[in-house]
C-alpha cells in the first residue's frame, strides 16, 4: 500500500507540473496512447499466430518486428 501511495503522489507531482504546460502534457501522452495501441497490436498479432499454430503456451517470443 505504501508503493501506491507513493505512485499516487508522484503522479500528482508530476500532473501539476505538466499542467501548465499543455504542448508538453499532450505529446507525453499522444506518445503514451500510441506506445500502448502499438504494444497491443503487436500481443494480439502475436497471440493469433502462436494460436493458429496450437502451441500457445508453448512457444518462443513472437518475433514480429
Amino acid at each position: 500500500m505504501r508503493i501506491y501511495t507513493h505512485l499516487d503522489k508522484l503522479e500528482d507531482k508530476v500532473r501539476g507540473i505538466l499542467s501548465h504546460s499543455p504542448l508538453v502534457y499532450a505529446l507525453i501522452g499522444g506518445t503514451a496512447i500510441v506506445l500502448v495501441w502499438g504494444g497491443s497490436g503487436t500481443v494480439r498479432i502475436c497471440l493469433r499466430q502462436t494460436a493458429e499454430y496450437g502451441r500457445l503456451f508453448f512457444r518462443l517470443p513472437c518475433q514480429h518486428f
